[in-house]
């Protein structure tokens, strides 16, 4: 796969799970990664973590993705560093525990929307912007499969993450013309901090891994291959797609 040499990349939710994935993963190929999560210190130790492994251009800026002026501020700063963006990864999220409908209260809803959807298409309108002057561009953002069926949990979270999915859609068709392309993937359970703290126990988690047919919760590691993948030139031609990496949950 071909490597990202001279490309820069902003990462939201790049302190940690999947979003430090990819940021790790990203940089190993030579890119200039920025990460921009909420979490301030963790989001200082993996640029460290980066820069250590040989990404010396690597930063981090605590940021609020729900902020239409802070998004403004990463971009230009991030356009006046480089001179460039080539890259958006959208993996912020917020995923609290929450039970049915009747039990979800108003302002959780509007925390989830704003962050998780808000927060994406505040990021997309803001780099587009800015791919469209360069010519070139790819975004990946992060879904769920949360997003495609039923759940008996977080509902404002499945209801955001199937916004995220059109959103990903219409800025793939409105703007594939000017060369730039919109994915997202799809994932299923994935091991991480935020998925384990939406459960309400280890042996919650460990049910649901029973039910994947694959006999695991997939990992961080997993979700930033296929990332990678959608934003090299080996990917050129796909756009607009919703690429689920689950499993096998969804096919069961």
């Amino acid at each position: 796969m071909s490597d990202l040499a001279g490309q820069v990349a902003i990462v939201t939710g790049g302190a940690s799970g999947i979003g430090r994935a990819v940021a790790v993963l990203f940089a190993s190929k030579g890119c200039r990664v920025v990460i921009a999560d909420q979490d301030a210190r963790r989001g200082v130790e993996v640029a460290d973590e980066l820069k250590r492994g040989g990404s010396a251009d690597s930063s981090s800026t605590e940021m609020d993705v729900s902020s239409a002026a802070q998004v403004d501020a990463l971009v230009t700063q991030t356009l006046a560093r480089f001179g460039r963006l080539d890259i958006l990864v959208n993996s912020a999220a917020v995923y609290p525990p929450l039970p049915s409908l009747l039990e979800t209260p108003e302002p959780a809803w509007d925390q989830v929307l704003s962050v998780n959807l808000k927060g994406t298409f505040l990021m997309c309108k803001r780099a587009i912007a800015a791919m469209v002057d360069q010519g070139s561009g790819a975004i990946v953002n992060v879904a769920s499969i949360a997003a495609m069926k039923g759940t008996n949990y977080s509902v404002p979270y499945g209801v955001a993450k199937a916004g995220v999915i059109q959103l990903t859609k219409a800025a793939a068709v409105q703007y594939a013309g000017r060369g730039i392309r919109v994915n997202c993937i799809v994932p299923g359970l994935v091991d991480t901090p935020m998925s384990r703290r939406s459960m309400a126990s280890s042996e919650e988690f460990d049910r649901f891994v029973a039910q994947i047919p694959a006999g695991r919760a997939g990992t961080p590691e997993d979700m930033a291959a296929l990332t990678l993948f959608l934003v090299s030139k080996e990917a050129a031609f796909i756009n607009g797609a919703a690429m689920v990496s689950d499993g096998g949950t969804m096919a069961r």
